[in-house]
């Protein structure tokens, strides 16, 4: 039997800032099923890129401020700015909505999220530019025509993805079944998020930690 003994020699971590898919949380949902008005409110109250970047909780997850900062600054924390760092963060990124929704049809095997053309040939030199991005840019995703979106929205077969509060869509996800709730859109859209944002964890550990090779690594 083996004496060996695990240990973790490194841990990776990401922020995923995505305002456009609050919507498709349980309760909001339900919410504005309920009363459509809601939506407006919801939307009016989302958070934008630089104020996440600058929220002290964040900035202490990812390892630019000591935790102890907490104690320091008086709360509410969303009221109090925390000048952004520079480079790296030492746990992980803040990964901006865009960047985010594009690895979210790339990763997508079975192709149930689809990016507007137009969207994909505008975030993609941006992905291209990221270290943590890079490598997963060799695919194409599953691409829609201004006409093809519109066919989807009149079709009511998924849902439409948003980047925070524009009106326009830039990515669709379908159904996966008409009968099965639990290959519902907003389902597989949760999923997926799941995967993507483990994955780059993930890369963040080796990113972070030239000592690591992937194919050294046994366990994640």
């Amino acid at each position: 039997m083996s004496s060996f003994i695990p240990v973790v020699k490194a841990a990776g971590a990401v922020l995923v800032h995505s305002p456009g898919f609050v919507r498709y949380g349980s309760k909001p949902m339900r919410e504005i099923s309920a009363r459509p008005s809601c939506l407006e409110e919801l939307k009016a109250r989302l958070r934008t890129l630089e104020q996440a970047e600058s929220y002290l909780p964040n900035r202490v997850f990812l390892g630019t401020e000591s935790p102890e900062r907490l104690f320091e600054v008086e709360r509410p924390w969303f009221n109090r700015r925390v000048e952004p760092a520079k480079g790296l963060s030492p746990f992980g990124d803040l990964v901006e909505e865009e960047s985010f929704i594009a690895l979210l049809a790339l990763s997508d095997l079975f192709r149930h999220i689809s990016l507007l053309e137009r969207f994909w040939e505008d975030v993609k030199p941006r992905l291209d530019q990221s270290p943590l991005f890079s490598p997963l840019t060799r695919a194409v995703p599953s691409l829609l025509s201004r006409s093809q979106m519109e066919s989807r929205l009149a079709g009511k077969e998924g849902i439409p993805l948003y980047v925070g509060i524009d009106p326009e869509p830039v990515g669709w996800v379908r159904h996966g079944h008409t009968e099965d709730g639990s290959l519902a859109a907003h389902i597989l859209l949760e999923n997926q998020c799941t995967k993507v944002s483990a994955a780059l964890a993930a890369r963040e550990i080796f990113l972070r930690n030239d000592h690591l090779k992937a194919e050294s690594v046994e366990f994640i």
